[in-house]
């Protein structure tokens, strides 16, 4: 189970679950359907619930063809899609607030590229 936050005003939610490989497809098709237009997401769920492995299904659904992988190591993954690009940032060795600016991730979220971000739940409390 993901808990999935659409950063946009008013705050929406959904809860999807994809705890099988075989759900990924049709999760994801609920997901973009869900979020329209929307290009911020952020994932909540316990590690190793399988968040990047569904980032890279919404990868490949919006026609990503390079090879993906986690960014835990390199915080950012930067894929190209065929109109833009994708951001995936795993946050979990971001400290703070101040580490967080100072890597510019308020810059990725301007424009119309897709950033999707794991373990940005820390920062909203």
């Amino acid at each position: 189970m993901v808990f999935l936050i659409i950063f946009d005003l008013p705050l929406a939610t959904l809860t999807i679950d994809i705890s099988e490989l075989q759900m990924h497809k049709g999760a994801v098709k609920q997901l973009m359907e869900f979020c329209g237009k929307e290009t911020v997401f952020l994932f909540d769920a316990e590690m190793g619930s399988g968040k990047t492995t569904f980032i890279k299904a919404i990868c490949i659904y919006l026609g990503v063809t390079d090879t993906m992988s986690s960014p835990t190591f390199s915080i950012v993954n930067e894929y190209k899609t065929p109109v833009n690009k994708i951001f995936h940032f795993d946050l979990y060795r971001i400290k703070n607030l101040k580490e967080l600016y100072e890597i510019g991730f308020e810059e990725y979220l301007q424009g119309k590229n897709y950033v999707f971000s794991i373990n940005f739940h820390r920062f909203l409390y």
